[in-house]
């Protein structure tokens, strides 16, 4: 990643990620802008990390492996986003998960070696960590859920979806899912069969939300 030094534009970022809400200090000394190129490591399983970041633009994936050494998708974010990487590192433990780019982006840092003190003592930011962390398990059940795939994919739709249009990249999604992706498409097809999601220029426009959240909570059943 390349640091900008650019305090403008740091500040804008600040603002835009609404940072200094989840302090009960002046973050503005402490805070640093850094920009990624597609496909680069924020944070590496079992690398000690340097920094916490706030994603403020672009998209990122984070990852694991299996003992079989095959990829397991965690989490997903774009644009504005709560603090990534694993803050496990702010009490010296190393990261067990990877952290990497889809696309360029841009992010705000904060350098735990130096500032890890201060974060550990701002009451503020452990409470928001704890928020953050608790929403995460409640809203990655659709990643690790036993609901078939069209259950969770229902889900998954709705919760990166805007203005009733799903972009989302279907190899991405899969991964996520832990599906393959043929799997997913048959599933999309028949979504769009039913009359729940219709083919668009950039992705799928949600035709009929209600029945999408009906099967997002496993009460509408889809014949496979």
């Amino acid at each position: 990643m390349k640091r900008l030094n650019q305090p403008s534009l740091l500040a804008d970022h600040v603002r835009k990620c609404r940072m200094q809400q989840v302090f009960s200090f002046d973050v503005s000394s402490i805070v640093e802008l850094f920009s990624f190129r597609r496909g680069e490591f924020l944070v590496e399983i079992g690398v000690p990390s340097e920094y916490i970041y706030f994603l403020t633009s672009g998209e990122i994936l984070v990852y694991t492996y299996t003992v079989s050494e095959r990829l397991h998708s965690r989490d997903y974010y774009h644009g504005l986003s709560p603090v990534i990487g694993e803050v496990s590192i702010l009490w010296g433990k190393p990261p067990s998960s990877t952290v990497q780019s889809l696309t360029k982006g841009t992010c705000v840092g904060i350098s735990v070696s130096q500032h890890g003190a201060k974060l550990l003592n701002d009451n503020c930011f452990l409470r928001y960590v704890c928020q953050t962390m608790s929403e995460r398990l409640y809203t990655s059940g659709f990643m690790t859920s036993l609901d078939p795939v069209e259950v969770r994919l229902a889900a998954f739709i709705i919760a990166n979806s805007n203005n009733d249009l799903f972009s989302f990249k279907l190899s991405t999604c899969a991964d996520l899912l832990d599906t393959s992706y043929r799997h997913l498409f048959r599933v999309i097809s028949k979504l769009s069969f039913v009359g729940i999601l219709k083919k668009a220029e950039n992705g799928y426009q949600i035709l009929n939300n209600d029945a999408l959240l009906q099967l997002s909570q496993g009460k509408l059943e889809l014949d496979m």
